[in-house]
């Protein structure tokens, strides 16, 4: 039987998963269920990515794994590739067959089988899935995914969970990176400051110089150093000249921040701390974003130069602090 071919068998569910590598097959939820088809194909590891633990035969005596996670761009898959690919590789590599599924085939388990595949044939995220889609088109994972899986491409497929620092509000499948920036180097050594950035609406301090990071700029749509290369590209910048890139403000991770985050997503609006005010200054990603000067930084505190006056510290405090007890109109 062809490899990609939608055959009905007489459970009427319809198979319509496509060989993608040697001994691995992904699909929607229907070819999970299609007993006689999976037979058939000797297909005994079954990887399931859903919301929920579909019910299965027992008697089939199936290997499964369950990775719960809903097609949303926040959910955090990044964090289960490494035990997907562990499932995976043992079944291939003992000449058993794989079943990645999803309930369409499309972004869930085209996620996990795109980081198994940039894995295993050291692929970038671009590469992987054009090869995933000439065995089948439909792969299209969600926008939030696909951050993920150039993140795990520049940490060089490698996602250390002891790398991760975990929020205490936060559900199980949001994170941080915890002290380890990708592509990013403080801009000061000093632990003195002579800067402030301020809320331009309400004058509230929101990071010093000494908060800033700096990264090489982009060559290109799309240019990413990872992170073991930083300082050395610092360095290297140092000597031959290349320059920063001073387009964008991105920042470590205000402290002030950790206790406003969305706790329902890795991503969103950073506000104005100071509650008369909450005007939004910038954006933040917990899996990176791209600078307009085509670098990928991450984690990314980005904030809007429009939006934050740089001032010497010290400069007119007292007549902010007069400022500060006005009342603030936010457009």
């Amino acid at each position: 039987m062809d490899t990609s071919e939608k055959v009905a068998y007489s459970n009427s569910k319809l198979f319509t998963a496509d060989k993608i590598d040697d001994h691995l097959w992904l699909g929607d939820i229907d070819s999970s269920e299609n007993h006689q088809a999976l037979d058939d194909l000797h297909i005994t590891h079954i990887l399931t990515v859903l919301d929920f633990c579909p019910e299965h035969d027992q008697a089939a005596k199936r290997i499964r794994k369950h990775v719960r996670a809903y097609d949303f761009h926040t959910a955090d898959l990044i964090g289960e590739f490494e035990s997907c690919y562990q499932f995976i590789d043992q079944a291939v590599n003992n000449g058993q067959n794989v079943l990645i599924h999803c309930h369409a085939g499309m972004s869930r388990s085209a996620t996990i089988a795109c980081a198994y595949m940039m894995k295993k044939y050291n692929l970038s995220y671009e590469t992987a899935l054009e090869q995933l889609r000439m065995k089948r088109p439909c792969v299209s994972p969600n926008s939030g995914f696909a951050d993920q899986l150039r993140l795990y491409h520049s940490m060089n497929y490698n996602f250390d969970p002891s790398q991760m620092r975990r929020k205490k509000y936060t559900t199980p499948e949001h994170f941080v990176v915890d002290d380890n920036y990708d592509d990013v180097v403080p801009v000061t050594k000093s632990n003195a400051s002579s800067m402030e950035y301020k809320c331009k609406l309400c004058r509230q301090i929101l990071f010093t110089d000494n908060d800033l990071v700096a990264h090489i700029a982009g060559k290109g749509r799309f240019d990413l150093q990872s992170r073991s290369s930083a300082y050395k590209a610092k360095q290297n910048a140092e000597s031959s000249g290349n320059d920063y890139c001073a387009q964008e403000l991105f920042t470590l991770e205000p402290q002030w921040l950790t206790s406003i985050y969305d706790r329902d997503t890795n991503n969103g609006e950073i506000e104005c701390p100071n509650s008369k005010c909450k005007a939004k200054v910038g954006r933040y990603s917990l899996v990176g974003e791209k600078c307009t000067c085509a670098k990928w930084v991450n984690p990314a505190f980005h904030f809007h130069r429009s939006k934050i006056d740089e001032c010497p510290i010290g400069k007119n405090d007292q007549i902010e602090k007069l400022l500060l007890k006005k009342p603030i109109t936010v457009e």
